[in-house]
């Protein structure tokens, strides 16, 4: 029998706990969300099938053998942690409620979203001032984490330590229709962020690292960290 925290967790995880899954398929993946509706300890994992239209479009590759990725925020520790996991579809199950039987994990990959850690990525981005449609810089998010995240791009003109901005930041989903062709969907967050140090990149070039930290800490906020990790662990 496996003995790990990781799975101690996963074994307690809370119902209602919202679920990202990624179903593999020969040509791109498809990305749904489901909550988590129980976990028989090192047996199943077990997820509610939603009738939405993404469901929906997706039913032809919901099949049992299935292989699929999830992930799963872990809220009710400070630590926030976000787990990941690679199982098959075990059953499909109707008769008391419409759920996913999954397989138990063999192995699970553990993100910790604690104030002093910073998830490493790369993901375009555009930076505003508050009141201004037309954007100071573009470049990339470097890393993330529950308190800030680092900034590379074109240099700022008159920036300095404690300047309020505007990160705007786009996740493309790619997600299938009826007719089983491919399209692009974007979620786009606008999140506040002050400065809290500026650095060199190289003498080479004008571009600078900028460090922000969020100014605020709502569920948007949280949300676009979230979804920001999730995404990037999919890529």
């Amino acid at each position: 029998m496996i003995e790990n925290s990781d799975f101690d967790c996963l074994n307690t995880m809370r119902c209602k706990t919202e679920v990202y899954l990624q179903i593999l398929t020969p040509t791109q993946p498809i990305r749904l969300k489901s909550r988590l509706i129980g976990v028989d300890p090192f047996m199943s994992v077990i997820l509610a099938m939603h009738n939405d239209d993404d469901w929906l479009t997706a039913k032809n590759f919901i099949r049992e053998g299935q292989v699929v990725i999830i992930r799963l925020l872990n809220s009710e520790e400070s630590e926030a942690n976000i787990f990941a996991f690679r199982c098959n579809i075990q059953k499909i199950m109707s008769i008391a409620g419409n759920w996913l039987v999954m397989d138990y994990p063999k192995q699970i990959e553990k993100v910790c979203l604690r104030q002093n850690v910073r998830y490493p990525i790369r993901h375009d981005c555009t930076i505003y001032h508050e009141k201004s449609t037309k954007p100071v810089s573009t470049g990339y998010l470097n890393d993330i984490s529950i308190k800030g995240c680092a900034f590379t791009g074109d240099f700022i003109a008159g920036c300095v330590v404690g300047d309020s901005y505007q990160l705007c930041i786009q996740l493309s989903e790619n997600k299938y229709n009826l007719d089983t062709e491919s399209k692009n969907e974007n979620e786009k967050f606008n999140i506040q962020v002050t400065v809290k140090n500026i650095t060199d990149i190289s003498i080479h070039t004008e571009q600078k690292q900028y460090g922000f930290v969020f100014t605020q800490k709502d569920q948007t906020t949280i949300d676009f960290i979230k979804k920001t990790i999730f995404y990037n662990l999919s890529h």
